[in-house]
């Protein structure tokens, strides 16, 4: 067994990431110096590091055979006094993918959603996955009553993930239909995609979703007969 089939269905969805290409590799294929070429792919300063960063770095040199603070207390008490908060109001991350991953697993699951800017960074999209994070299907499966709602924070051009431009009607519409809303199972995109990629065949996007939407009407088949609903 692989053991990569341990991992839910969402996570294997996930498109690994690809870094951007250091100077040093893009040099040898170009045939380029390093001094000439200017990064600026990556959240790189090309200017250097700042002397206020380094001298912090250096002081702190002689206890790197330590674990840091992992609360970061002096860090925040400093972003406190600065910007007037409260430290327990502060979050420290590794990052911005660090913060960002830890507010999808604290506020992402299975059968919910997230709203962010199309042309965002990268990472949003793949945090929201890898929470497993579709709120419609959920809201059908118990019988619609409670709405899993998707709102926007900010009010950047947004994404909506599974959830209908007018709730009410597209409730209203299930129910004078006897409709059928089913969530598309992660384990059924990854084989749709490999039946494609199998045959080779071109415009794959639309094959797999073909396949998807032939797979779904089955489900949706099953669903009805299960539940005694007359199509």
């Amino acid at each position: 067994m692989d053991i990569c089939d341990l991992a839910p269905g969402y996570i294997r969805a996930i498109a690994p990431y690809q870094p951007g290409k250091p100077i040093s590799e893009l040099a040898r294929e170009m045939g380029i110096d390093e001094a000439r070429i200017i990064k600026l792919a990556s959240n790189e300063n090309p200017r250097g590091v700042s002397p206020l960063a380094r001298r912090a770095i250096e002081a702190a040199l002689s206890e790197l055979a330590r674990y840091p603070d992992g609360n970061g207390f002096e860090l925040k008490q400093a972003l406190a006094r600065r910007y007037g908060i409260a430290q327990e109001r502060i979050v420290l991350g590794n990052g911005s993918n660090d913060v960002l991953e830890m507010a999808a697993r604290a506020f992402l699951a299975p059968g919910l959603a997230a709203v962010y800017s199309q042309h965002a960074f990268a990472v949003y999209p793949l945090a929201v996955q890898a929470a497993g994070a579709a709120p419609f299907a959920q809201s059908f499966a118990e019988g619609f009553a409670r709405r899993y709602t998707v709102r926007a924070e900010t009010v950047a051009t947004a994404i909506r993930i599974g959830d209908p431009a007018s709730y009410a009607r597209a409730v209203r519409a299930i129910r004078d239909t006897d409709g059928v809303v089913l969530a598309v199972d992660d384990d059924a995109i990854l084989a749709a995609k490999a039946a494609v990629d199998a045959k080779k065949k071109a415009d794959d996007a639309k094959k797999a979703g073909d396949l998807l939407g032939r797979a779904q009407d089955r489900a949706a088949a099953n669903y009805r007969k299960n539940k005694g609903i007359k199509k």
